[in-house]
């Protein structure tokens, strides 16, 4: 049994982290289509590993897609013209193309973000290639995002899911476009993939902070709410702590 198990755990843990790296090069790639090939090459690998569910699976099989029909799109607009980051910042992707864009990156990265090996290159798709080249697109579906990053804040506290809350707060972060909050996210993200422990909550804590801070002037009513309901959770967590417990005893009572 165990000799059976041990390779394919290794296995796993291997493709684990080729996911991983494969995010964080897009993350770091200068070159906008390479980025978002490693983001591709990413959830390929998780598609095949073993430690993927079905209902997973299928989810990303719907990501690649976008993905794949948006990094066509994009290399077929950009054509021959270097593209770098640098090269398309005012380049040829103009307000309609970027919209539609963003609408296809999207899927990916709704998928990414719940799966933590795939954060780095959800945080690229959204953080970088939306932020940096497809601005227009980002700040259009803020509307729509930001929202559903707040009621989805709102389920994780309430089923105390920590893991669906770094999501959420990542996800609102990044799609406000600020470069803080996008750094913010990216600290909370980052948490979430490290796991349990006292530095990765500590992390979090602050990367929160760093969201709501860069994130007022873009979406202010949505980032009151989501600071209120922060606030109010901490609140009530805290006052758990002094409730007095009740001990049931048994036998007769006089």
């Amino acid at each position: 049994m165990h000799t059976t198990a041990r390779p394919r755990d290794l296995e796993t843990s291997r493709l684990g982290l080729a996911s991983v790296l494969a995010g964080a090069a897009a993350l770091a790639s200068p070159h906008v289509l390479i980025a978002l090939g490693l983001a591709f090459a990413a959830g390929g690998i998780r598609l095949v590993a073993r430690d993927v569910s079905r209902l997973e699976r299928a989810a990303l099989a719907v990501g690649l897609a976008a993905l794949g029909t948006a990094s066509w799109l994009m290399a077929t607009i950009i054509g021959p013209l270097p593209a770098t980051y640098a090269a398309l910042g005012d380049g040829p992707i103009g307000d309609p193309a970027a919209r539609m864009l963003m609408l296809l990156l999207a899927v990916p990265v709704a998928v990414y973000l719940f799966d933590a090996k795939l954060i780095p290159a959800a945080i690229a798709l959204l953080g970088r290639v939306g932020a940096e080249m497809l601005p227009a697109g980002v700040t259009l579906w803020q509307g729509v995002a930001m929202p559903l990053a707040l009621v989805l804040g709102a389920v994780a506290i309430r089923r105390r899911r920590m893991d669906l809350l770094a999501v959420a707060l990542g996800a609102f972060g990044l799609w406000s476009g600020a470069l803080v909050a996008r750094i913010g996210a990216g600290m909370v993200l980052t948490a979430r993939m490290v796991g349990g422990g006292a530095l990765p909550r500590v992390l979090a804590v602050i990367g929160a902070v760093v969201v709501l801070a860069g994130s007022w002037r873009i979406q202010f009513v949505y980032t009151v709410l989501f600071a209120l309901l922060l606030l109010f959770s901490t609140i009530f967590d805290s006052l758990r702590l002094f409730r007095p417990t009740t001990t049931a005893t048994g036998g007769p009572q006089e």
